[in-house]
């Protein structure tokens, strides 16, 4: 992956193949990881055609002299042509979890973000969860499967989102009653 974003950073094209298969001219834009099956993924152009693939399913990634090539419709599919990895902190209070769902709770943290560089701080009520991530709103459905039990500290626009989502539930559930 450091040839990726060293490609995107020096804004070069890849070539990129797939096992046995034809070898691909690629321009990358930008690194994601795809919560729901925990695998990293680049995605970019080959000619005008927007692509990604799976980075774990590349058999060869190098780096051309060639300078890679990022079509204007870019934005219009929402991706970030300037990604730059942002730390997200989570905090999980767990004053009132049990020992052995933590220990139940750490093994799915640890699974589920088996794929990123994260610090995981114990701290007197809990823990303090830090990664880096090209797209942390794609987080949201992730961080909201715990509940409760966690608070984004970091970054406040996701925090903002997170707040936001939260009080457009609230007015919708209190309708209801």
């Amino acid at each position: 992956m450091i040839i990726i974003n060293r490609a995107i950073v020096k804004n070069r094209k890849l070539l990129v193949q797939i096992g046995q298969q034809s070898p691909v001219v690629f321009s990358p834009v930008s690194v994601f990881h795809d919560f729901e099956d925990g695998r990293k993924n680049v995605i970019g152009f080959t000619d005008k055609r927007l692509w990604s693939f799976r980075i774990d399913r590349l058999s060869t990634i190098k780096m051309t002299t060639s300078e890679r090539v990022i079509y204007p419709y870019t934005q219009a599919f929402r991706i970030p042509t300037a990604a730059r990895p942002q730390k997200i902190i989570l905090r999980f209070h767990l004053e009132t979890v049990s020992l052995a769902h933590q220990s139940k709770l750490r093994a799915r943290l640890e699974r589920e973000t088996a794929h990123l560089q994260k610090q995981i701080d114990v701290e007197a009520n809990g823990w303090c969860f830090t990664c880096t991530i090209c797209d942390p709103f794609a987080t949201l459905p992730w961080i909201k499967s715990f509940g409760a039990l966690v608070e984004i500290i970091e970054p406040s626009s996701l925090r903002e989102r997170m707040i936001a989502q939260l009080q457009t539930m609230q007015k919708r559930y209190a309708e209801v009653t």
